[in-house]
């Protein structure tokens, strides 16, 4: 009922039920933009690949949502029903021919064989010379980031080598940059490390007063560095293996992560988790060492606050 049988009138949608939906809309993307944190990744997009996809605002844009109305939003929703690539999830204690029955009943939807097109996002090229950006704005704390390239990754590489170099580095309390930058040398309030496998992307984003941005910089290069010399203990890589594994595990805990994770079995090519628990125990120090050398510093971006207290 809720996807066939909207609430429409005259070939539009009902307009109260739009206008609430439109300023709901509205307000989130105005809050993404006041956030500092928010803000600050999709500025570092936007400056490491113009017109890339990951550059996009998932939550959409001022300009565009003010062009949507009643009746053009119902044309588009058909042309959605009509013509879109549509795939249907099921999880739970269900009788899984009855279910398929009703969804073939009802769910009148045009069966199509998908294109097999690869959705990760592949960089030509990488910087000669790091971009640097920098833009003031009226908060406390400054947000340092920082974005790489990733470069003729494997799927073995990009699935299971890289989660475990981004976890030592900075992906927990133990990491590299967590010990080294935050806690020995209190250069800032918070760090971490994190991936965009569909995009090939690595970022790192720190919470900073502005006056240590010279000093955290040059010691957040100085960590990744290390990474592609192999500065880190096979503890490292051991505790690394185990967050990965509990994750995976923590999965099946949840319908939604099960879906999930069937989504990107079946537009990643992704392995099922018990497959990923046995390959994940199969990364030595050598693959990521090697992993170092196809990751290529791209962008800094610093979003300075305008004084040094805390947030």
């Amino acid at each position: 009922q809720l996807l066939f049988n909207p609430n429409v009138n005259n070939n539009a949608f009902d307009s109260n039920s739009f206008k609430l939906v439109k300023a709901n809309i509205e307000q989130v993307i105005k809050t993404t933009v006041e956030n500092p944190n928010r803000y600050s990744r999709i500025r570092l997009l936007e400056e490491m690949s113009p017109n890339k996809p990951f550059t996009y605002h998932a939550d959409g844009y001022l300009e565009d949502l003010e062009t949507i109305n009643e009746t053009n939003l119902y044309q588009y929703y058909l042309d959605t029903i009509k013509s879109d690539i549509i795939d249907i999830f099921v999880c739970g204690d269900v009788d899984l021919d009855a279910t398929k029955k009703i969804i073939s009943k009802y769910f009148k939807i045009n069966t199509i064989k998908k294109p097999s097109v690869s959705h990760f996002i592949i960089h030509n090229k990488t910087r000669g010379r790091t971009k640097v950006i920098k833009e003031a704005k009226d908060i406390s704390q400054s947000q340092l980031l920082m974005g790489y390239k990733l470069m003729n990754l494997t799927d073995f590489e990009r699935n299971y080598v890289l989660p475990l170099y981004s976890h030592i580095l900075g992906g927990s309390a133990d990491s590299k940059l967590f010990k080294n930058v935050r806690e020995k040398h209190s250069l800032c309030y918070t760090i971490h490390s994190n991936i965009m496998q569909v995009s090939n992307i690595m970022f790192i984003s720190a919470g900073i007063d502005k006056d240590n941005y010279k000093k955290a910089l040059s010691l957040i290069k100085k960590e990744v560095l290390d990474m592609h010399y192999g500065n880190f203990s096979e503890n490292d890589l051991d505790n690394a293996k185990l967050a990965y594994i509990n994750a995976a595990k923590e999965l099946m805990d949840s319908p939604t992560n099960i879906i999930n994770s069937h989504v990107t079995i079946e537009y990643l090519s992704s392995d099922p988790i018990e497959e990923r628990v046995k390959k994940i125990k199969t990364v030595t120090r050598d693959m990521i060492i090697k992993l170092s050398s196809k990751i290529f510093a791209d962008t800094v971006y610093l979003l300075e606050g305008v004084n040094n207290e805390r947030a």
